[in-house]
Formats: structure tokens, C-alpha cells, sequence
């Protein structure tokens, strides 16, 4: 018996209706979606992060801008090291953040694998 054959038999009886799913049980939002829809939810979530970015408490941004004093004076390791301890204490973003003032992309990409070995990579993704 071939395959097509196989399958006309296991489908023989069952009506169209009975293997459709019943469009009360579609979900809206996919029904809805257009790349339109997707762009713009983007761009809300965006401004909503940035809202919270620029809504940071002066005195935090003067806590990075003194951790990133300290740290920049250490060798490598000693920052990497610094870096994963903050990350584990005040959180992942607070250490990426802190590199990111550094404006060194090297050190971001050795925080990031440093993050990632040690799981703390979902803070930040």
C-alpha cells in the first residue's frame, strides 16, 4: 500500500469540519498581525526603555561614573573581575552599563561571555 494510499485511508470518514479548527478559537492578535502591527509594537516597547534609561536617578549615574573611575584603572582581569561581582550584586545591566561608559567594545564582548559562562545573560537579553 503507498503512503498516499495509507493516508486516504486513515483520513476516510473525517469530514473537513471535524479537521478544521473553528475560527472562534483563532487567535485575534495572529488573525490581526500585519508587519505594520509588529513595527509599531517595536517601536513602543522601545520608547518605553528609553523612557526608562533617561528616568535614571542622577545620583545612580554618578555611582557608574565612579565604579567606571575605579575600573578603569585595573589590569583585565581585575575588571572582569570587578565587573562580575557588580554584576551578581546590583545586577548585569548595572555592569554592562558601567562598560558601555568605558566605551571599550573589547571589554564589552569579554563582560558579555563572562555573563553568559557564569548565567547571568537573561538580565541583560
Amino acid at each position: 500500500m503507498s503512503k498516499e494510499e495509507e493516508f486516504k485511508q486513515l483520513n476516510k470518514g473525517e469530514s473537513k469540519e471535524e479537521t478544521s479548527i473553528p475560527e472562534k478559537e483563532v487567535d485575534k492578535e495572529k488573525e490581526n498581525y500585519s508587519p505594520e502591527n509588529n513595527k509599531e509594537l517595536i517601536e513602543d516597547k522601545l520608547r518605553e526603555d528609553l523612557d526608562k534609561l533617561e528616568t535614571r536617578p542622577k545620583s545612580l549615574k554618578n555611582e557608574i561614573e565612579e565604579e567606571k573611575k575605579q575600573i578603569k584603572n585595573l589590569k583585565t582581569s581585575g575588571k572582569l573581575s570587578r565587573l562580575l561581582s557588580l554584576a551578581k550584586t546590583k545586577g548585569a545591566h548595572y555592569a554592562v552599563d558601567i562598560v558601555k561608559q568605558m566605551n571599550d567594545p573589547y571589554m564589552l564582548d569579554a563582560l558579555h561571555d563572562l555573563l553568559v559562562q557564569e548565567g547571568l545573560s537573561d538580565d541583560i537579553e
